[in-house]
């Protein structure tokens, strides 16, 4: 990941983009304070876009520590640990890709979710049960499903995981994968008409205006589709209608479903 950063910033830098790093938050909505290791910077601004992403969730009966009990984001930053065996908590679209990748990696996978794989997901009934399908060929199937982590004792060799039934599952160590909640705390959207919801992601309009139309919002902190993909084709669109004036939206009524796993014919 920290190659991708560079990588990113690298090409800002040729493009001559001027750029400010540290903590970033609005005074007004034509107003940014950012907070540098060099002291503070006022940015006057006539528009902006919040592009501040988000971060790992987990339940309340978890929390990281390092080398044990890893979120997505330690994983790819840090790693993958070696011990053999993990326990995977998540059946969200993150947890099955992480049930793949980590099975090809030649890990032992125990995957334990509490209702079937990709239920909540976006995906038609179809793609859905075509992947549990193609998975399950591999042998990459759930194996506690109605599991729910209460308790975790990460004390001696590896980690165990406590169901509400009192079931113990241990491993190596455990991944979270329990889902990613946008960032949108401590941007001083309170000194802006900018509105959240009550899962925090910020409310636009069709082309990606909030409550102050000179502000943006794009990727994971709008939703619904919290990738990479997505992500991108939202800052095309916010800035082609900052220059255009605000004449394109986007649509979501087709989008396409890949996968590494194969259905067979």
């Amino acid at each position: 990941m920290n190659t991708v950063r560079t990588s990113f910033t690298s090409y800002l830098q040729r493009l001559g983009v001027e750029m400010f790093c540290g903590l970033g938050s609005f005074v007004d909505e034509n107003h940014v304070l950012v907070r540098t290791t060099k002291g503070p910077v006022t940015i006057k601004t006539r528009h902006s876009i919040i592009a501040t992403g988000s971060t790992p969730g987990w339940p309340a009966s978890a929390h990281p520590v390092a080398g044990k009990v890893l979120t997505t984001d330690m994983m790819f930053d840090d790693g993958v640990p070696e011990g053999g065996e993990v326990l995977l908590v998540g059946g969200g679209v993150v947890g099955t890709e992480l049930a793949y990748i980590l099975t090809m990696l030649g890990k032992k996978v125990r995957w334990v979710i509490n209702s079937h794989c990709l239920d909540k997901s976006f995906y038609s009934n179809k793609a859905k049960n075509d992947l549990r399908t193609a998975l399950g060929r591999l042998g990459i199937l759930p194996f506690r499903m109605g599991f729910k982590l209460e308790q975790l004792d990460t004390g001696g060799d590896g980690v165990t995981a406590i169901g509400k039934n009192g079931e113990e599952l241990h491993a190596d160590w455990l991944l979270l994968a329990t889902g990613r909640k946008p960032y949108t705390e401590k941007l001083g959207l309170e000194n802006t008409p900018v509105i959240t919801d009550d899962n925090g992601f910020i409310r636009i309009n069709a082309h990606l205006q909030t409550e102050a139309p000179v502000i943006y919002a794009i990727g994971d902190v709008v939703g619904p589709f919290m990738t990479a993909n997505q992500a991108i084709a939202d800052a095309n669109l916010a800035v082609d209608n900052i220059v255009s004036g605000n004449t394109k939206s986007l649509s979501l009524n087709n989008h396409v479903f890949f996968t590494p796993v194969r259905k067979r014919a």
